[in-house]
């Protein structure tokens, strides 16, 4: 996994939690108050559905009727309510924390909510009734499908997030790219506006089905490709104690890609096959950082989908024999008539070589990243690289 601590990640939190907070604190208030009028009838024989409908708190009628329909099936299970009345009043006091909290506060609310979820949840074979209710209903608030994830608001989406991270690579694997676009476009009333085009899909790093009011919350929202999202993690429960989260760290220095044949002894045997493999770095012993990156790398199962790119591994052991050594040197002093670098850093001789980025800061702005960058550290090109120097001219 590629940490993405190097973005301005407070700074986009902050918009973020700006640009949400309105309509989000509207919908908040309005479920509080039926929850307030739910629990006031809770008592009478017959569901009062008429008068419930007449004392909208503020819902869009359609969405209200909705609410007050379902209500009809628990609303004489006062432990549910009242269990929903606590959870809304956890929520209230870490309001913000819902928004923009850091990963650490968000597991901190998760383990106060999920005391009062956790009954619900161990009944098998499904949870009670009630808590989908409760999913729902907190859905609607934290609205992550329509309002946010369709680009509904245009005053701040789930396009104009994933355009201010500017993280281009799936950071989960560093396999697929997450690029935005958005067009910008003026409206037959000459109004100018964007056209939505494509962007990342958002992994809920705290599952959205168990921490449904963490829907909408920045360090939840990691832009992801629909593999590692929908078919490898799918509902698999992570928490920042079991798992890297990318806002927080990596595994860069933690699992490094090699393969199950030496590179000398590639080269007396060409035709040798060769199996990617991802293994933790020897130094140090296994340290809680390296257990979450090695879940991590199991969970989205990076050694057996990196084997699909074996005729990458090709290519790197192919342009690391003692030919390309020379080529790098000659491309590093490389200068025109008048004394000016065809290459200014060996980071750019690096990228004119390889095709991708030396810099780990920048492994999120084209796949195959680190998995390159270890290749070449295992062939000793990137070691070469790094020790040459400008030879003096004539």
């Amino acid at each position: 996994m590629i940490s993405q601590v190097h973005r301005p990640l407070a700074a986009i939190a902050a918009k973020h939690a700006k640009g949400i907070r309105p309509w989000v604190q509207q919908r908040f208030k309005s479920l509080q108050d039926f929850l307030s009028l739910l629990n006031g009838v809770s008592g009478d024989p017959v569901y009062p559905k008429a008068l419930l409908l007449k004392a909208n708190p503020g819902f869009h009628a359609t969405s209200f009727a909705g609410f007050v329909n379902k209500a009809e099936a628990v609303y004489q299970d006062s432990v549910l309510i009242g269990d929903f009345i606590k959870i809304m009043d956890i929520l209230e006091s870490n309001f913000e924390v819902t928004l923009a909290g850091l990963p650490n506060e968000l597991h901190d609310l998760y383990e106060k909510v999920d005391k009062i979820f956790s009954p619900y949840l161990d009944v098998k074979p499904v949870p009670k009734t009630g808590f989908k209710l409760i999913v729902d209903w907190l859905k609607y608030v934290y609205d992550y499908d329509v309002k946010f994830g369709q680009g509904k608001d245009p005053n701040w989406n789930g396009y104009q997030l994933s355009q201010r991270l500017g993280i281009e690579v799936c950071p989960y694997c560093n396999r697929q790219y997450t690029n935005t676009v958005r067009l910008l476009k003026r409206s037959a009333g000459g109004k100018l506006g964007y056209r939505n085009v494509i962007r990342p899909e958002f992994d809920h790093f705290y599952l959205r089905s168990r921490c449904p009011y963490l829907g909408l919350s920045f360090y939840n929202l990691i832009p992801s490709c629909t593999a590692c999202n929908a078919t490898l993690k799918g509902q698999t429960f992570m928490t920042i104690k079991s798992h890297s989260h990318p806002y927080l760290e990596g595994y860069i220095d933690q699992l490094e890609f090699c393969t199950d044949v030496d590179f000398k002894t590639w080269l007396d045997d060409r035709d040798a096959k060769l199996t990617v493999q991802f293994n933790p770095v020897d130094a140090g012993g296994v340290s809680p950082e390296k257990s979450r990156a090695m879940a991590n790398a199991g969970l989205f199962a990076l050694d057996l989908v990196y084997n699909a790119h074996s005729d990458i591994v090709l290519d790197v052991f192919t342009k690391s024999t003692q030919d390309s050594e020379c080529y790098l040197e000659a491309a590093f002093n490389l200068q025109s008539p008048n004394g000016s670098r065809m290459f200014n850093t060996k980071g750019e001789v690096y990228r004119h070589y390889t095709g991708n980025y030396l810099e780990p800061g920048n492994f999120h702005l084209r796949p195959l990243a680190k998995f390159t960058y270890d290749l070449y550290k295992f062939t000793g090109i990137k070691k070469f690289l790094e020790q040459l120097e400008l030879k003096s001219k004539p």
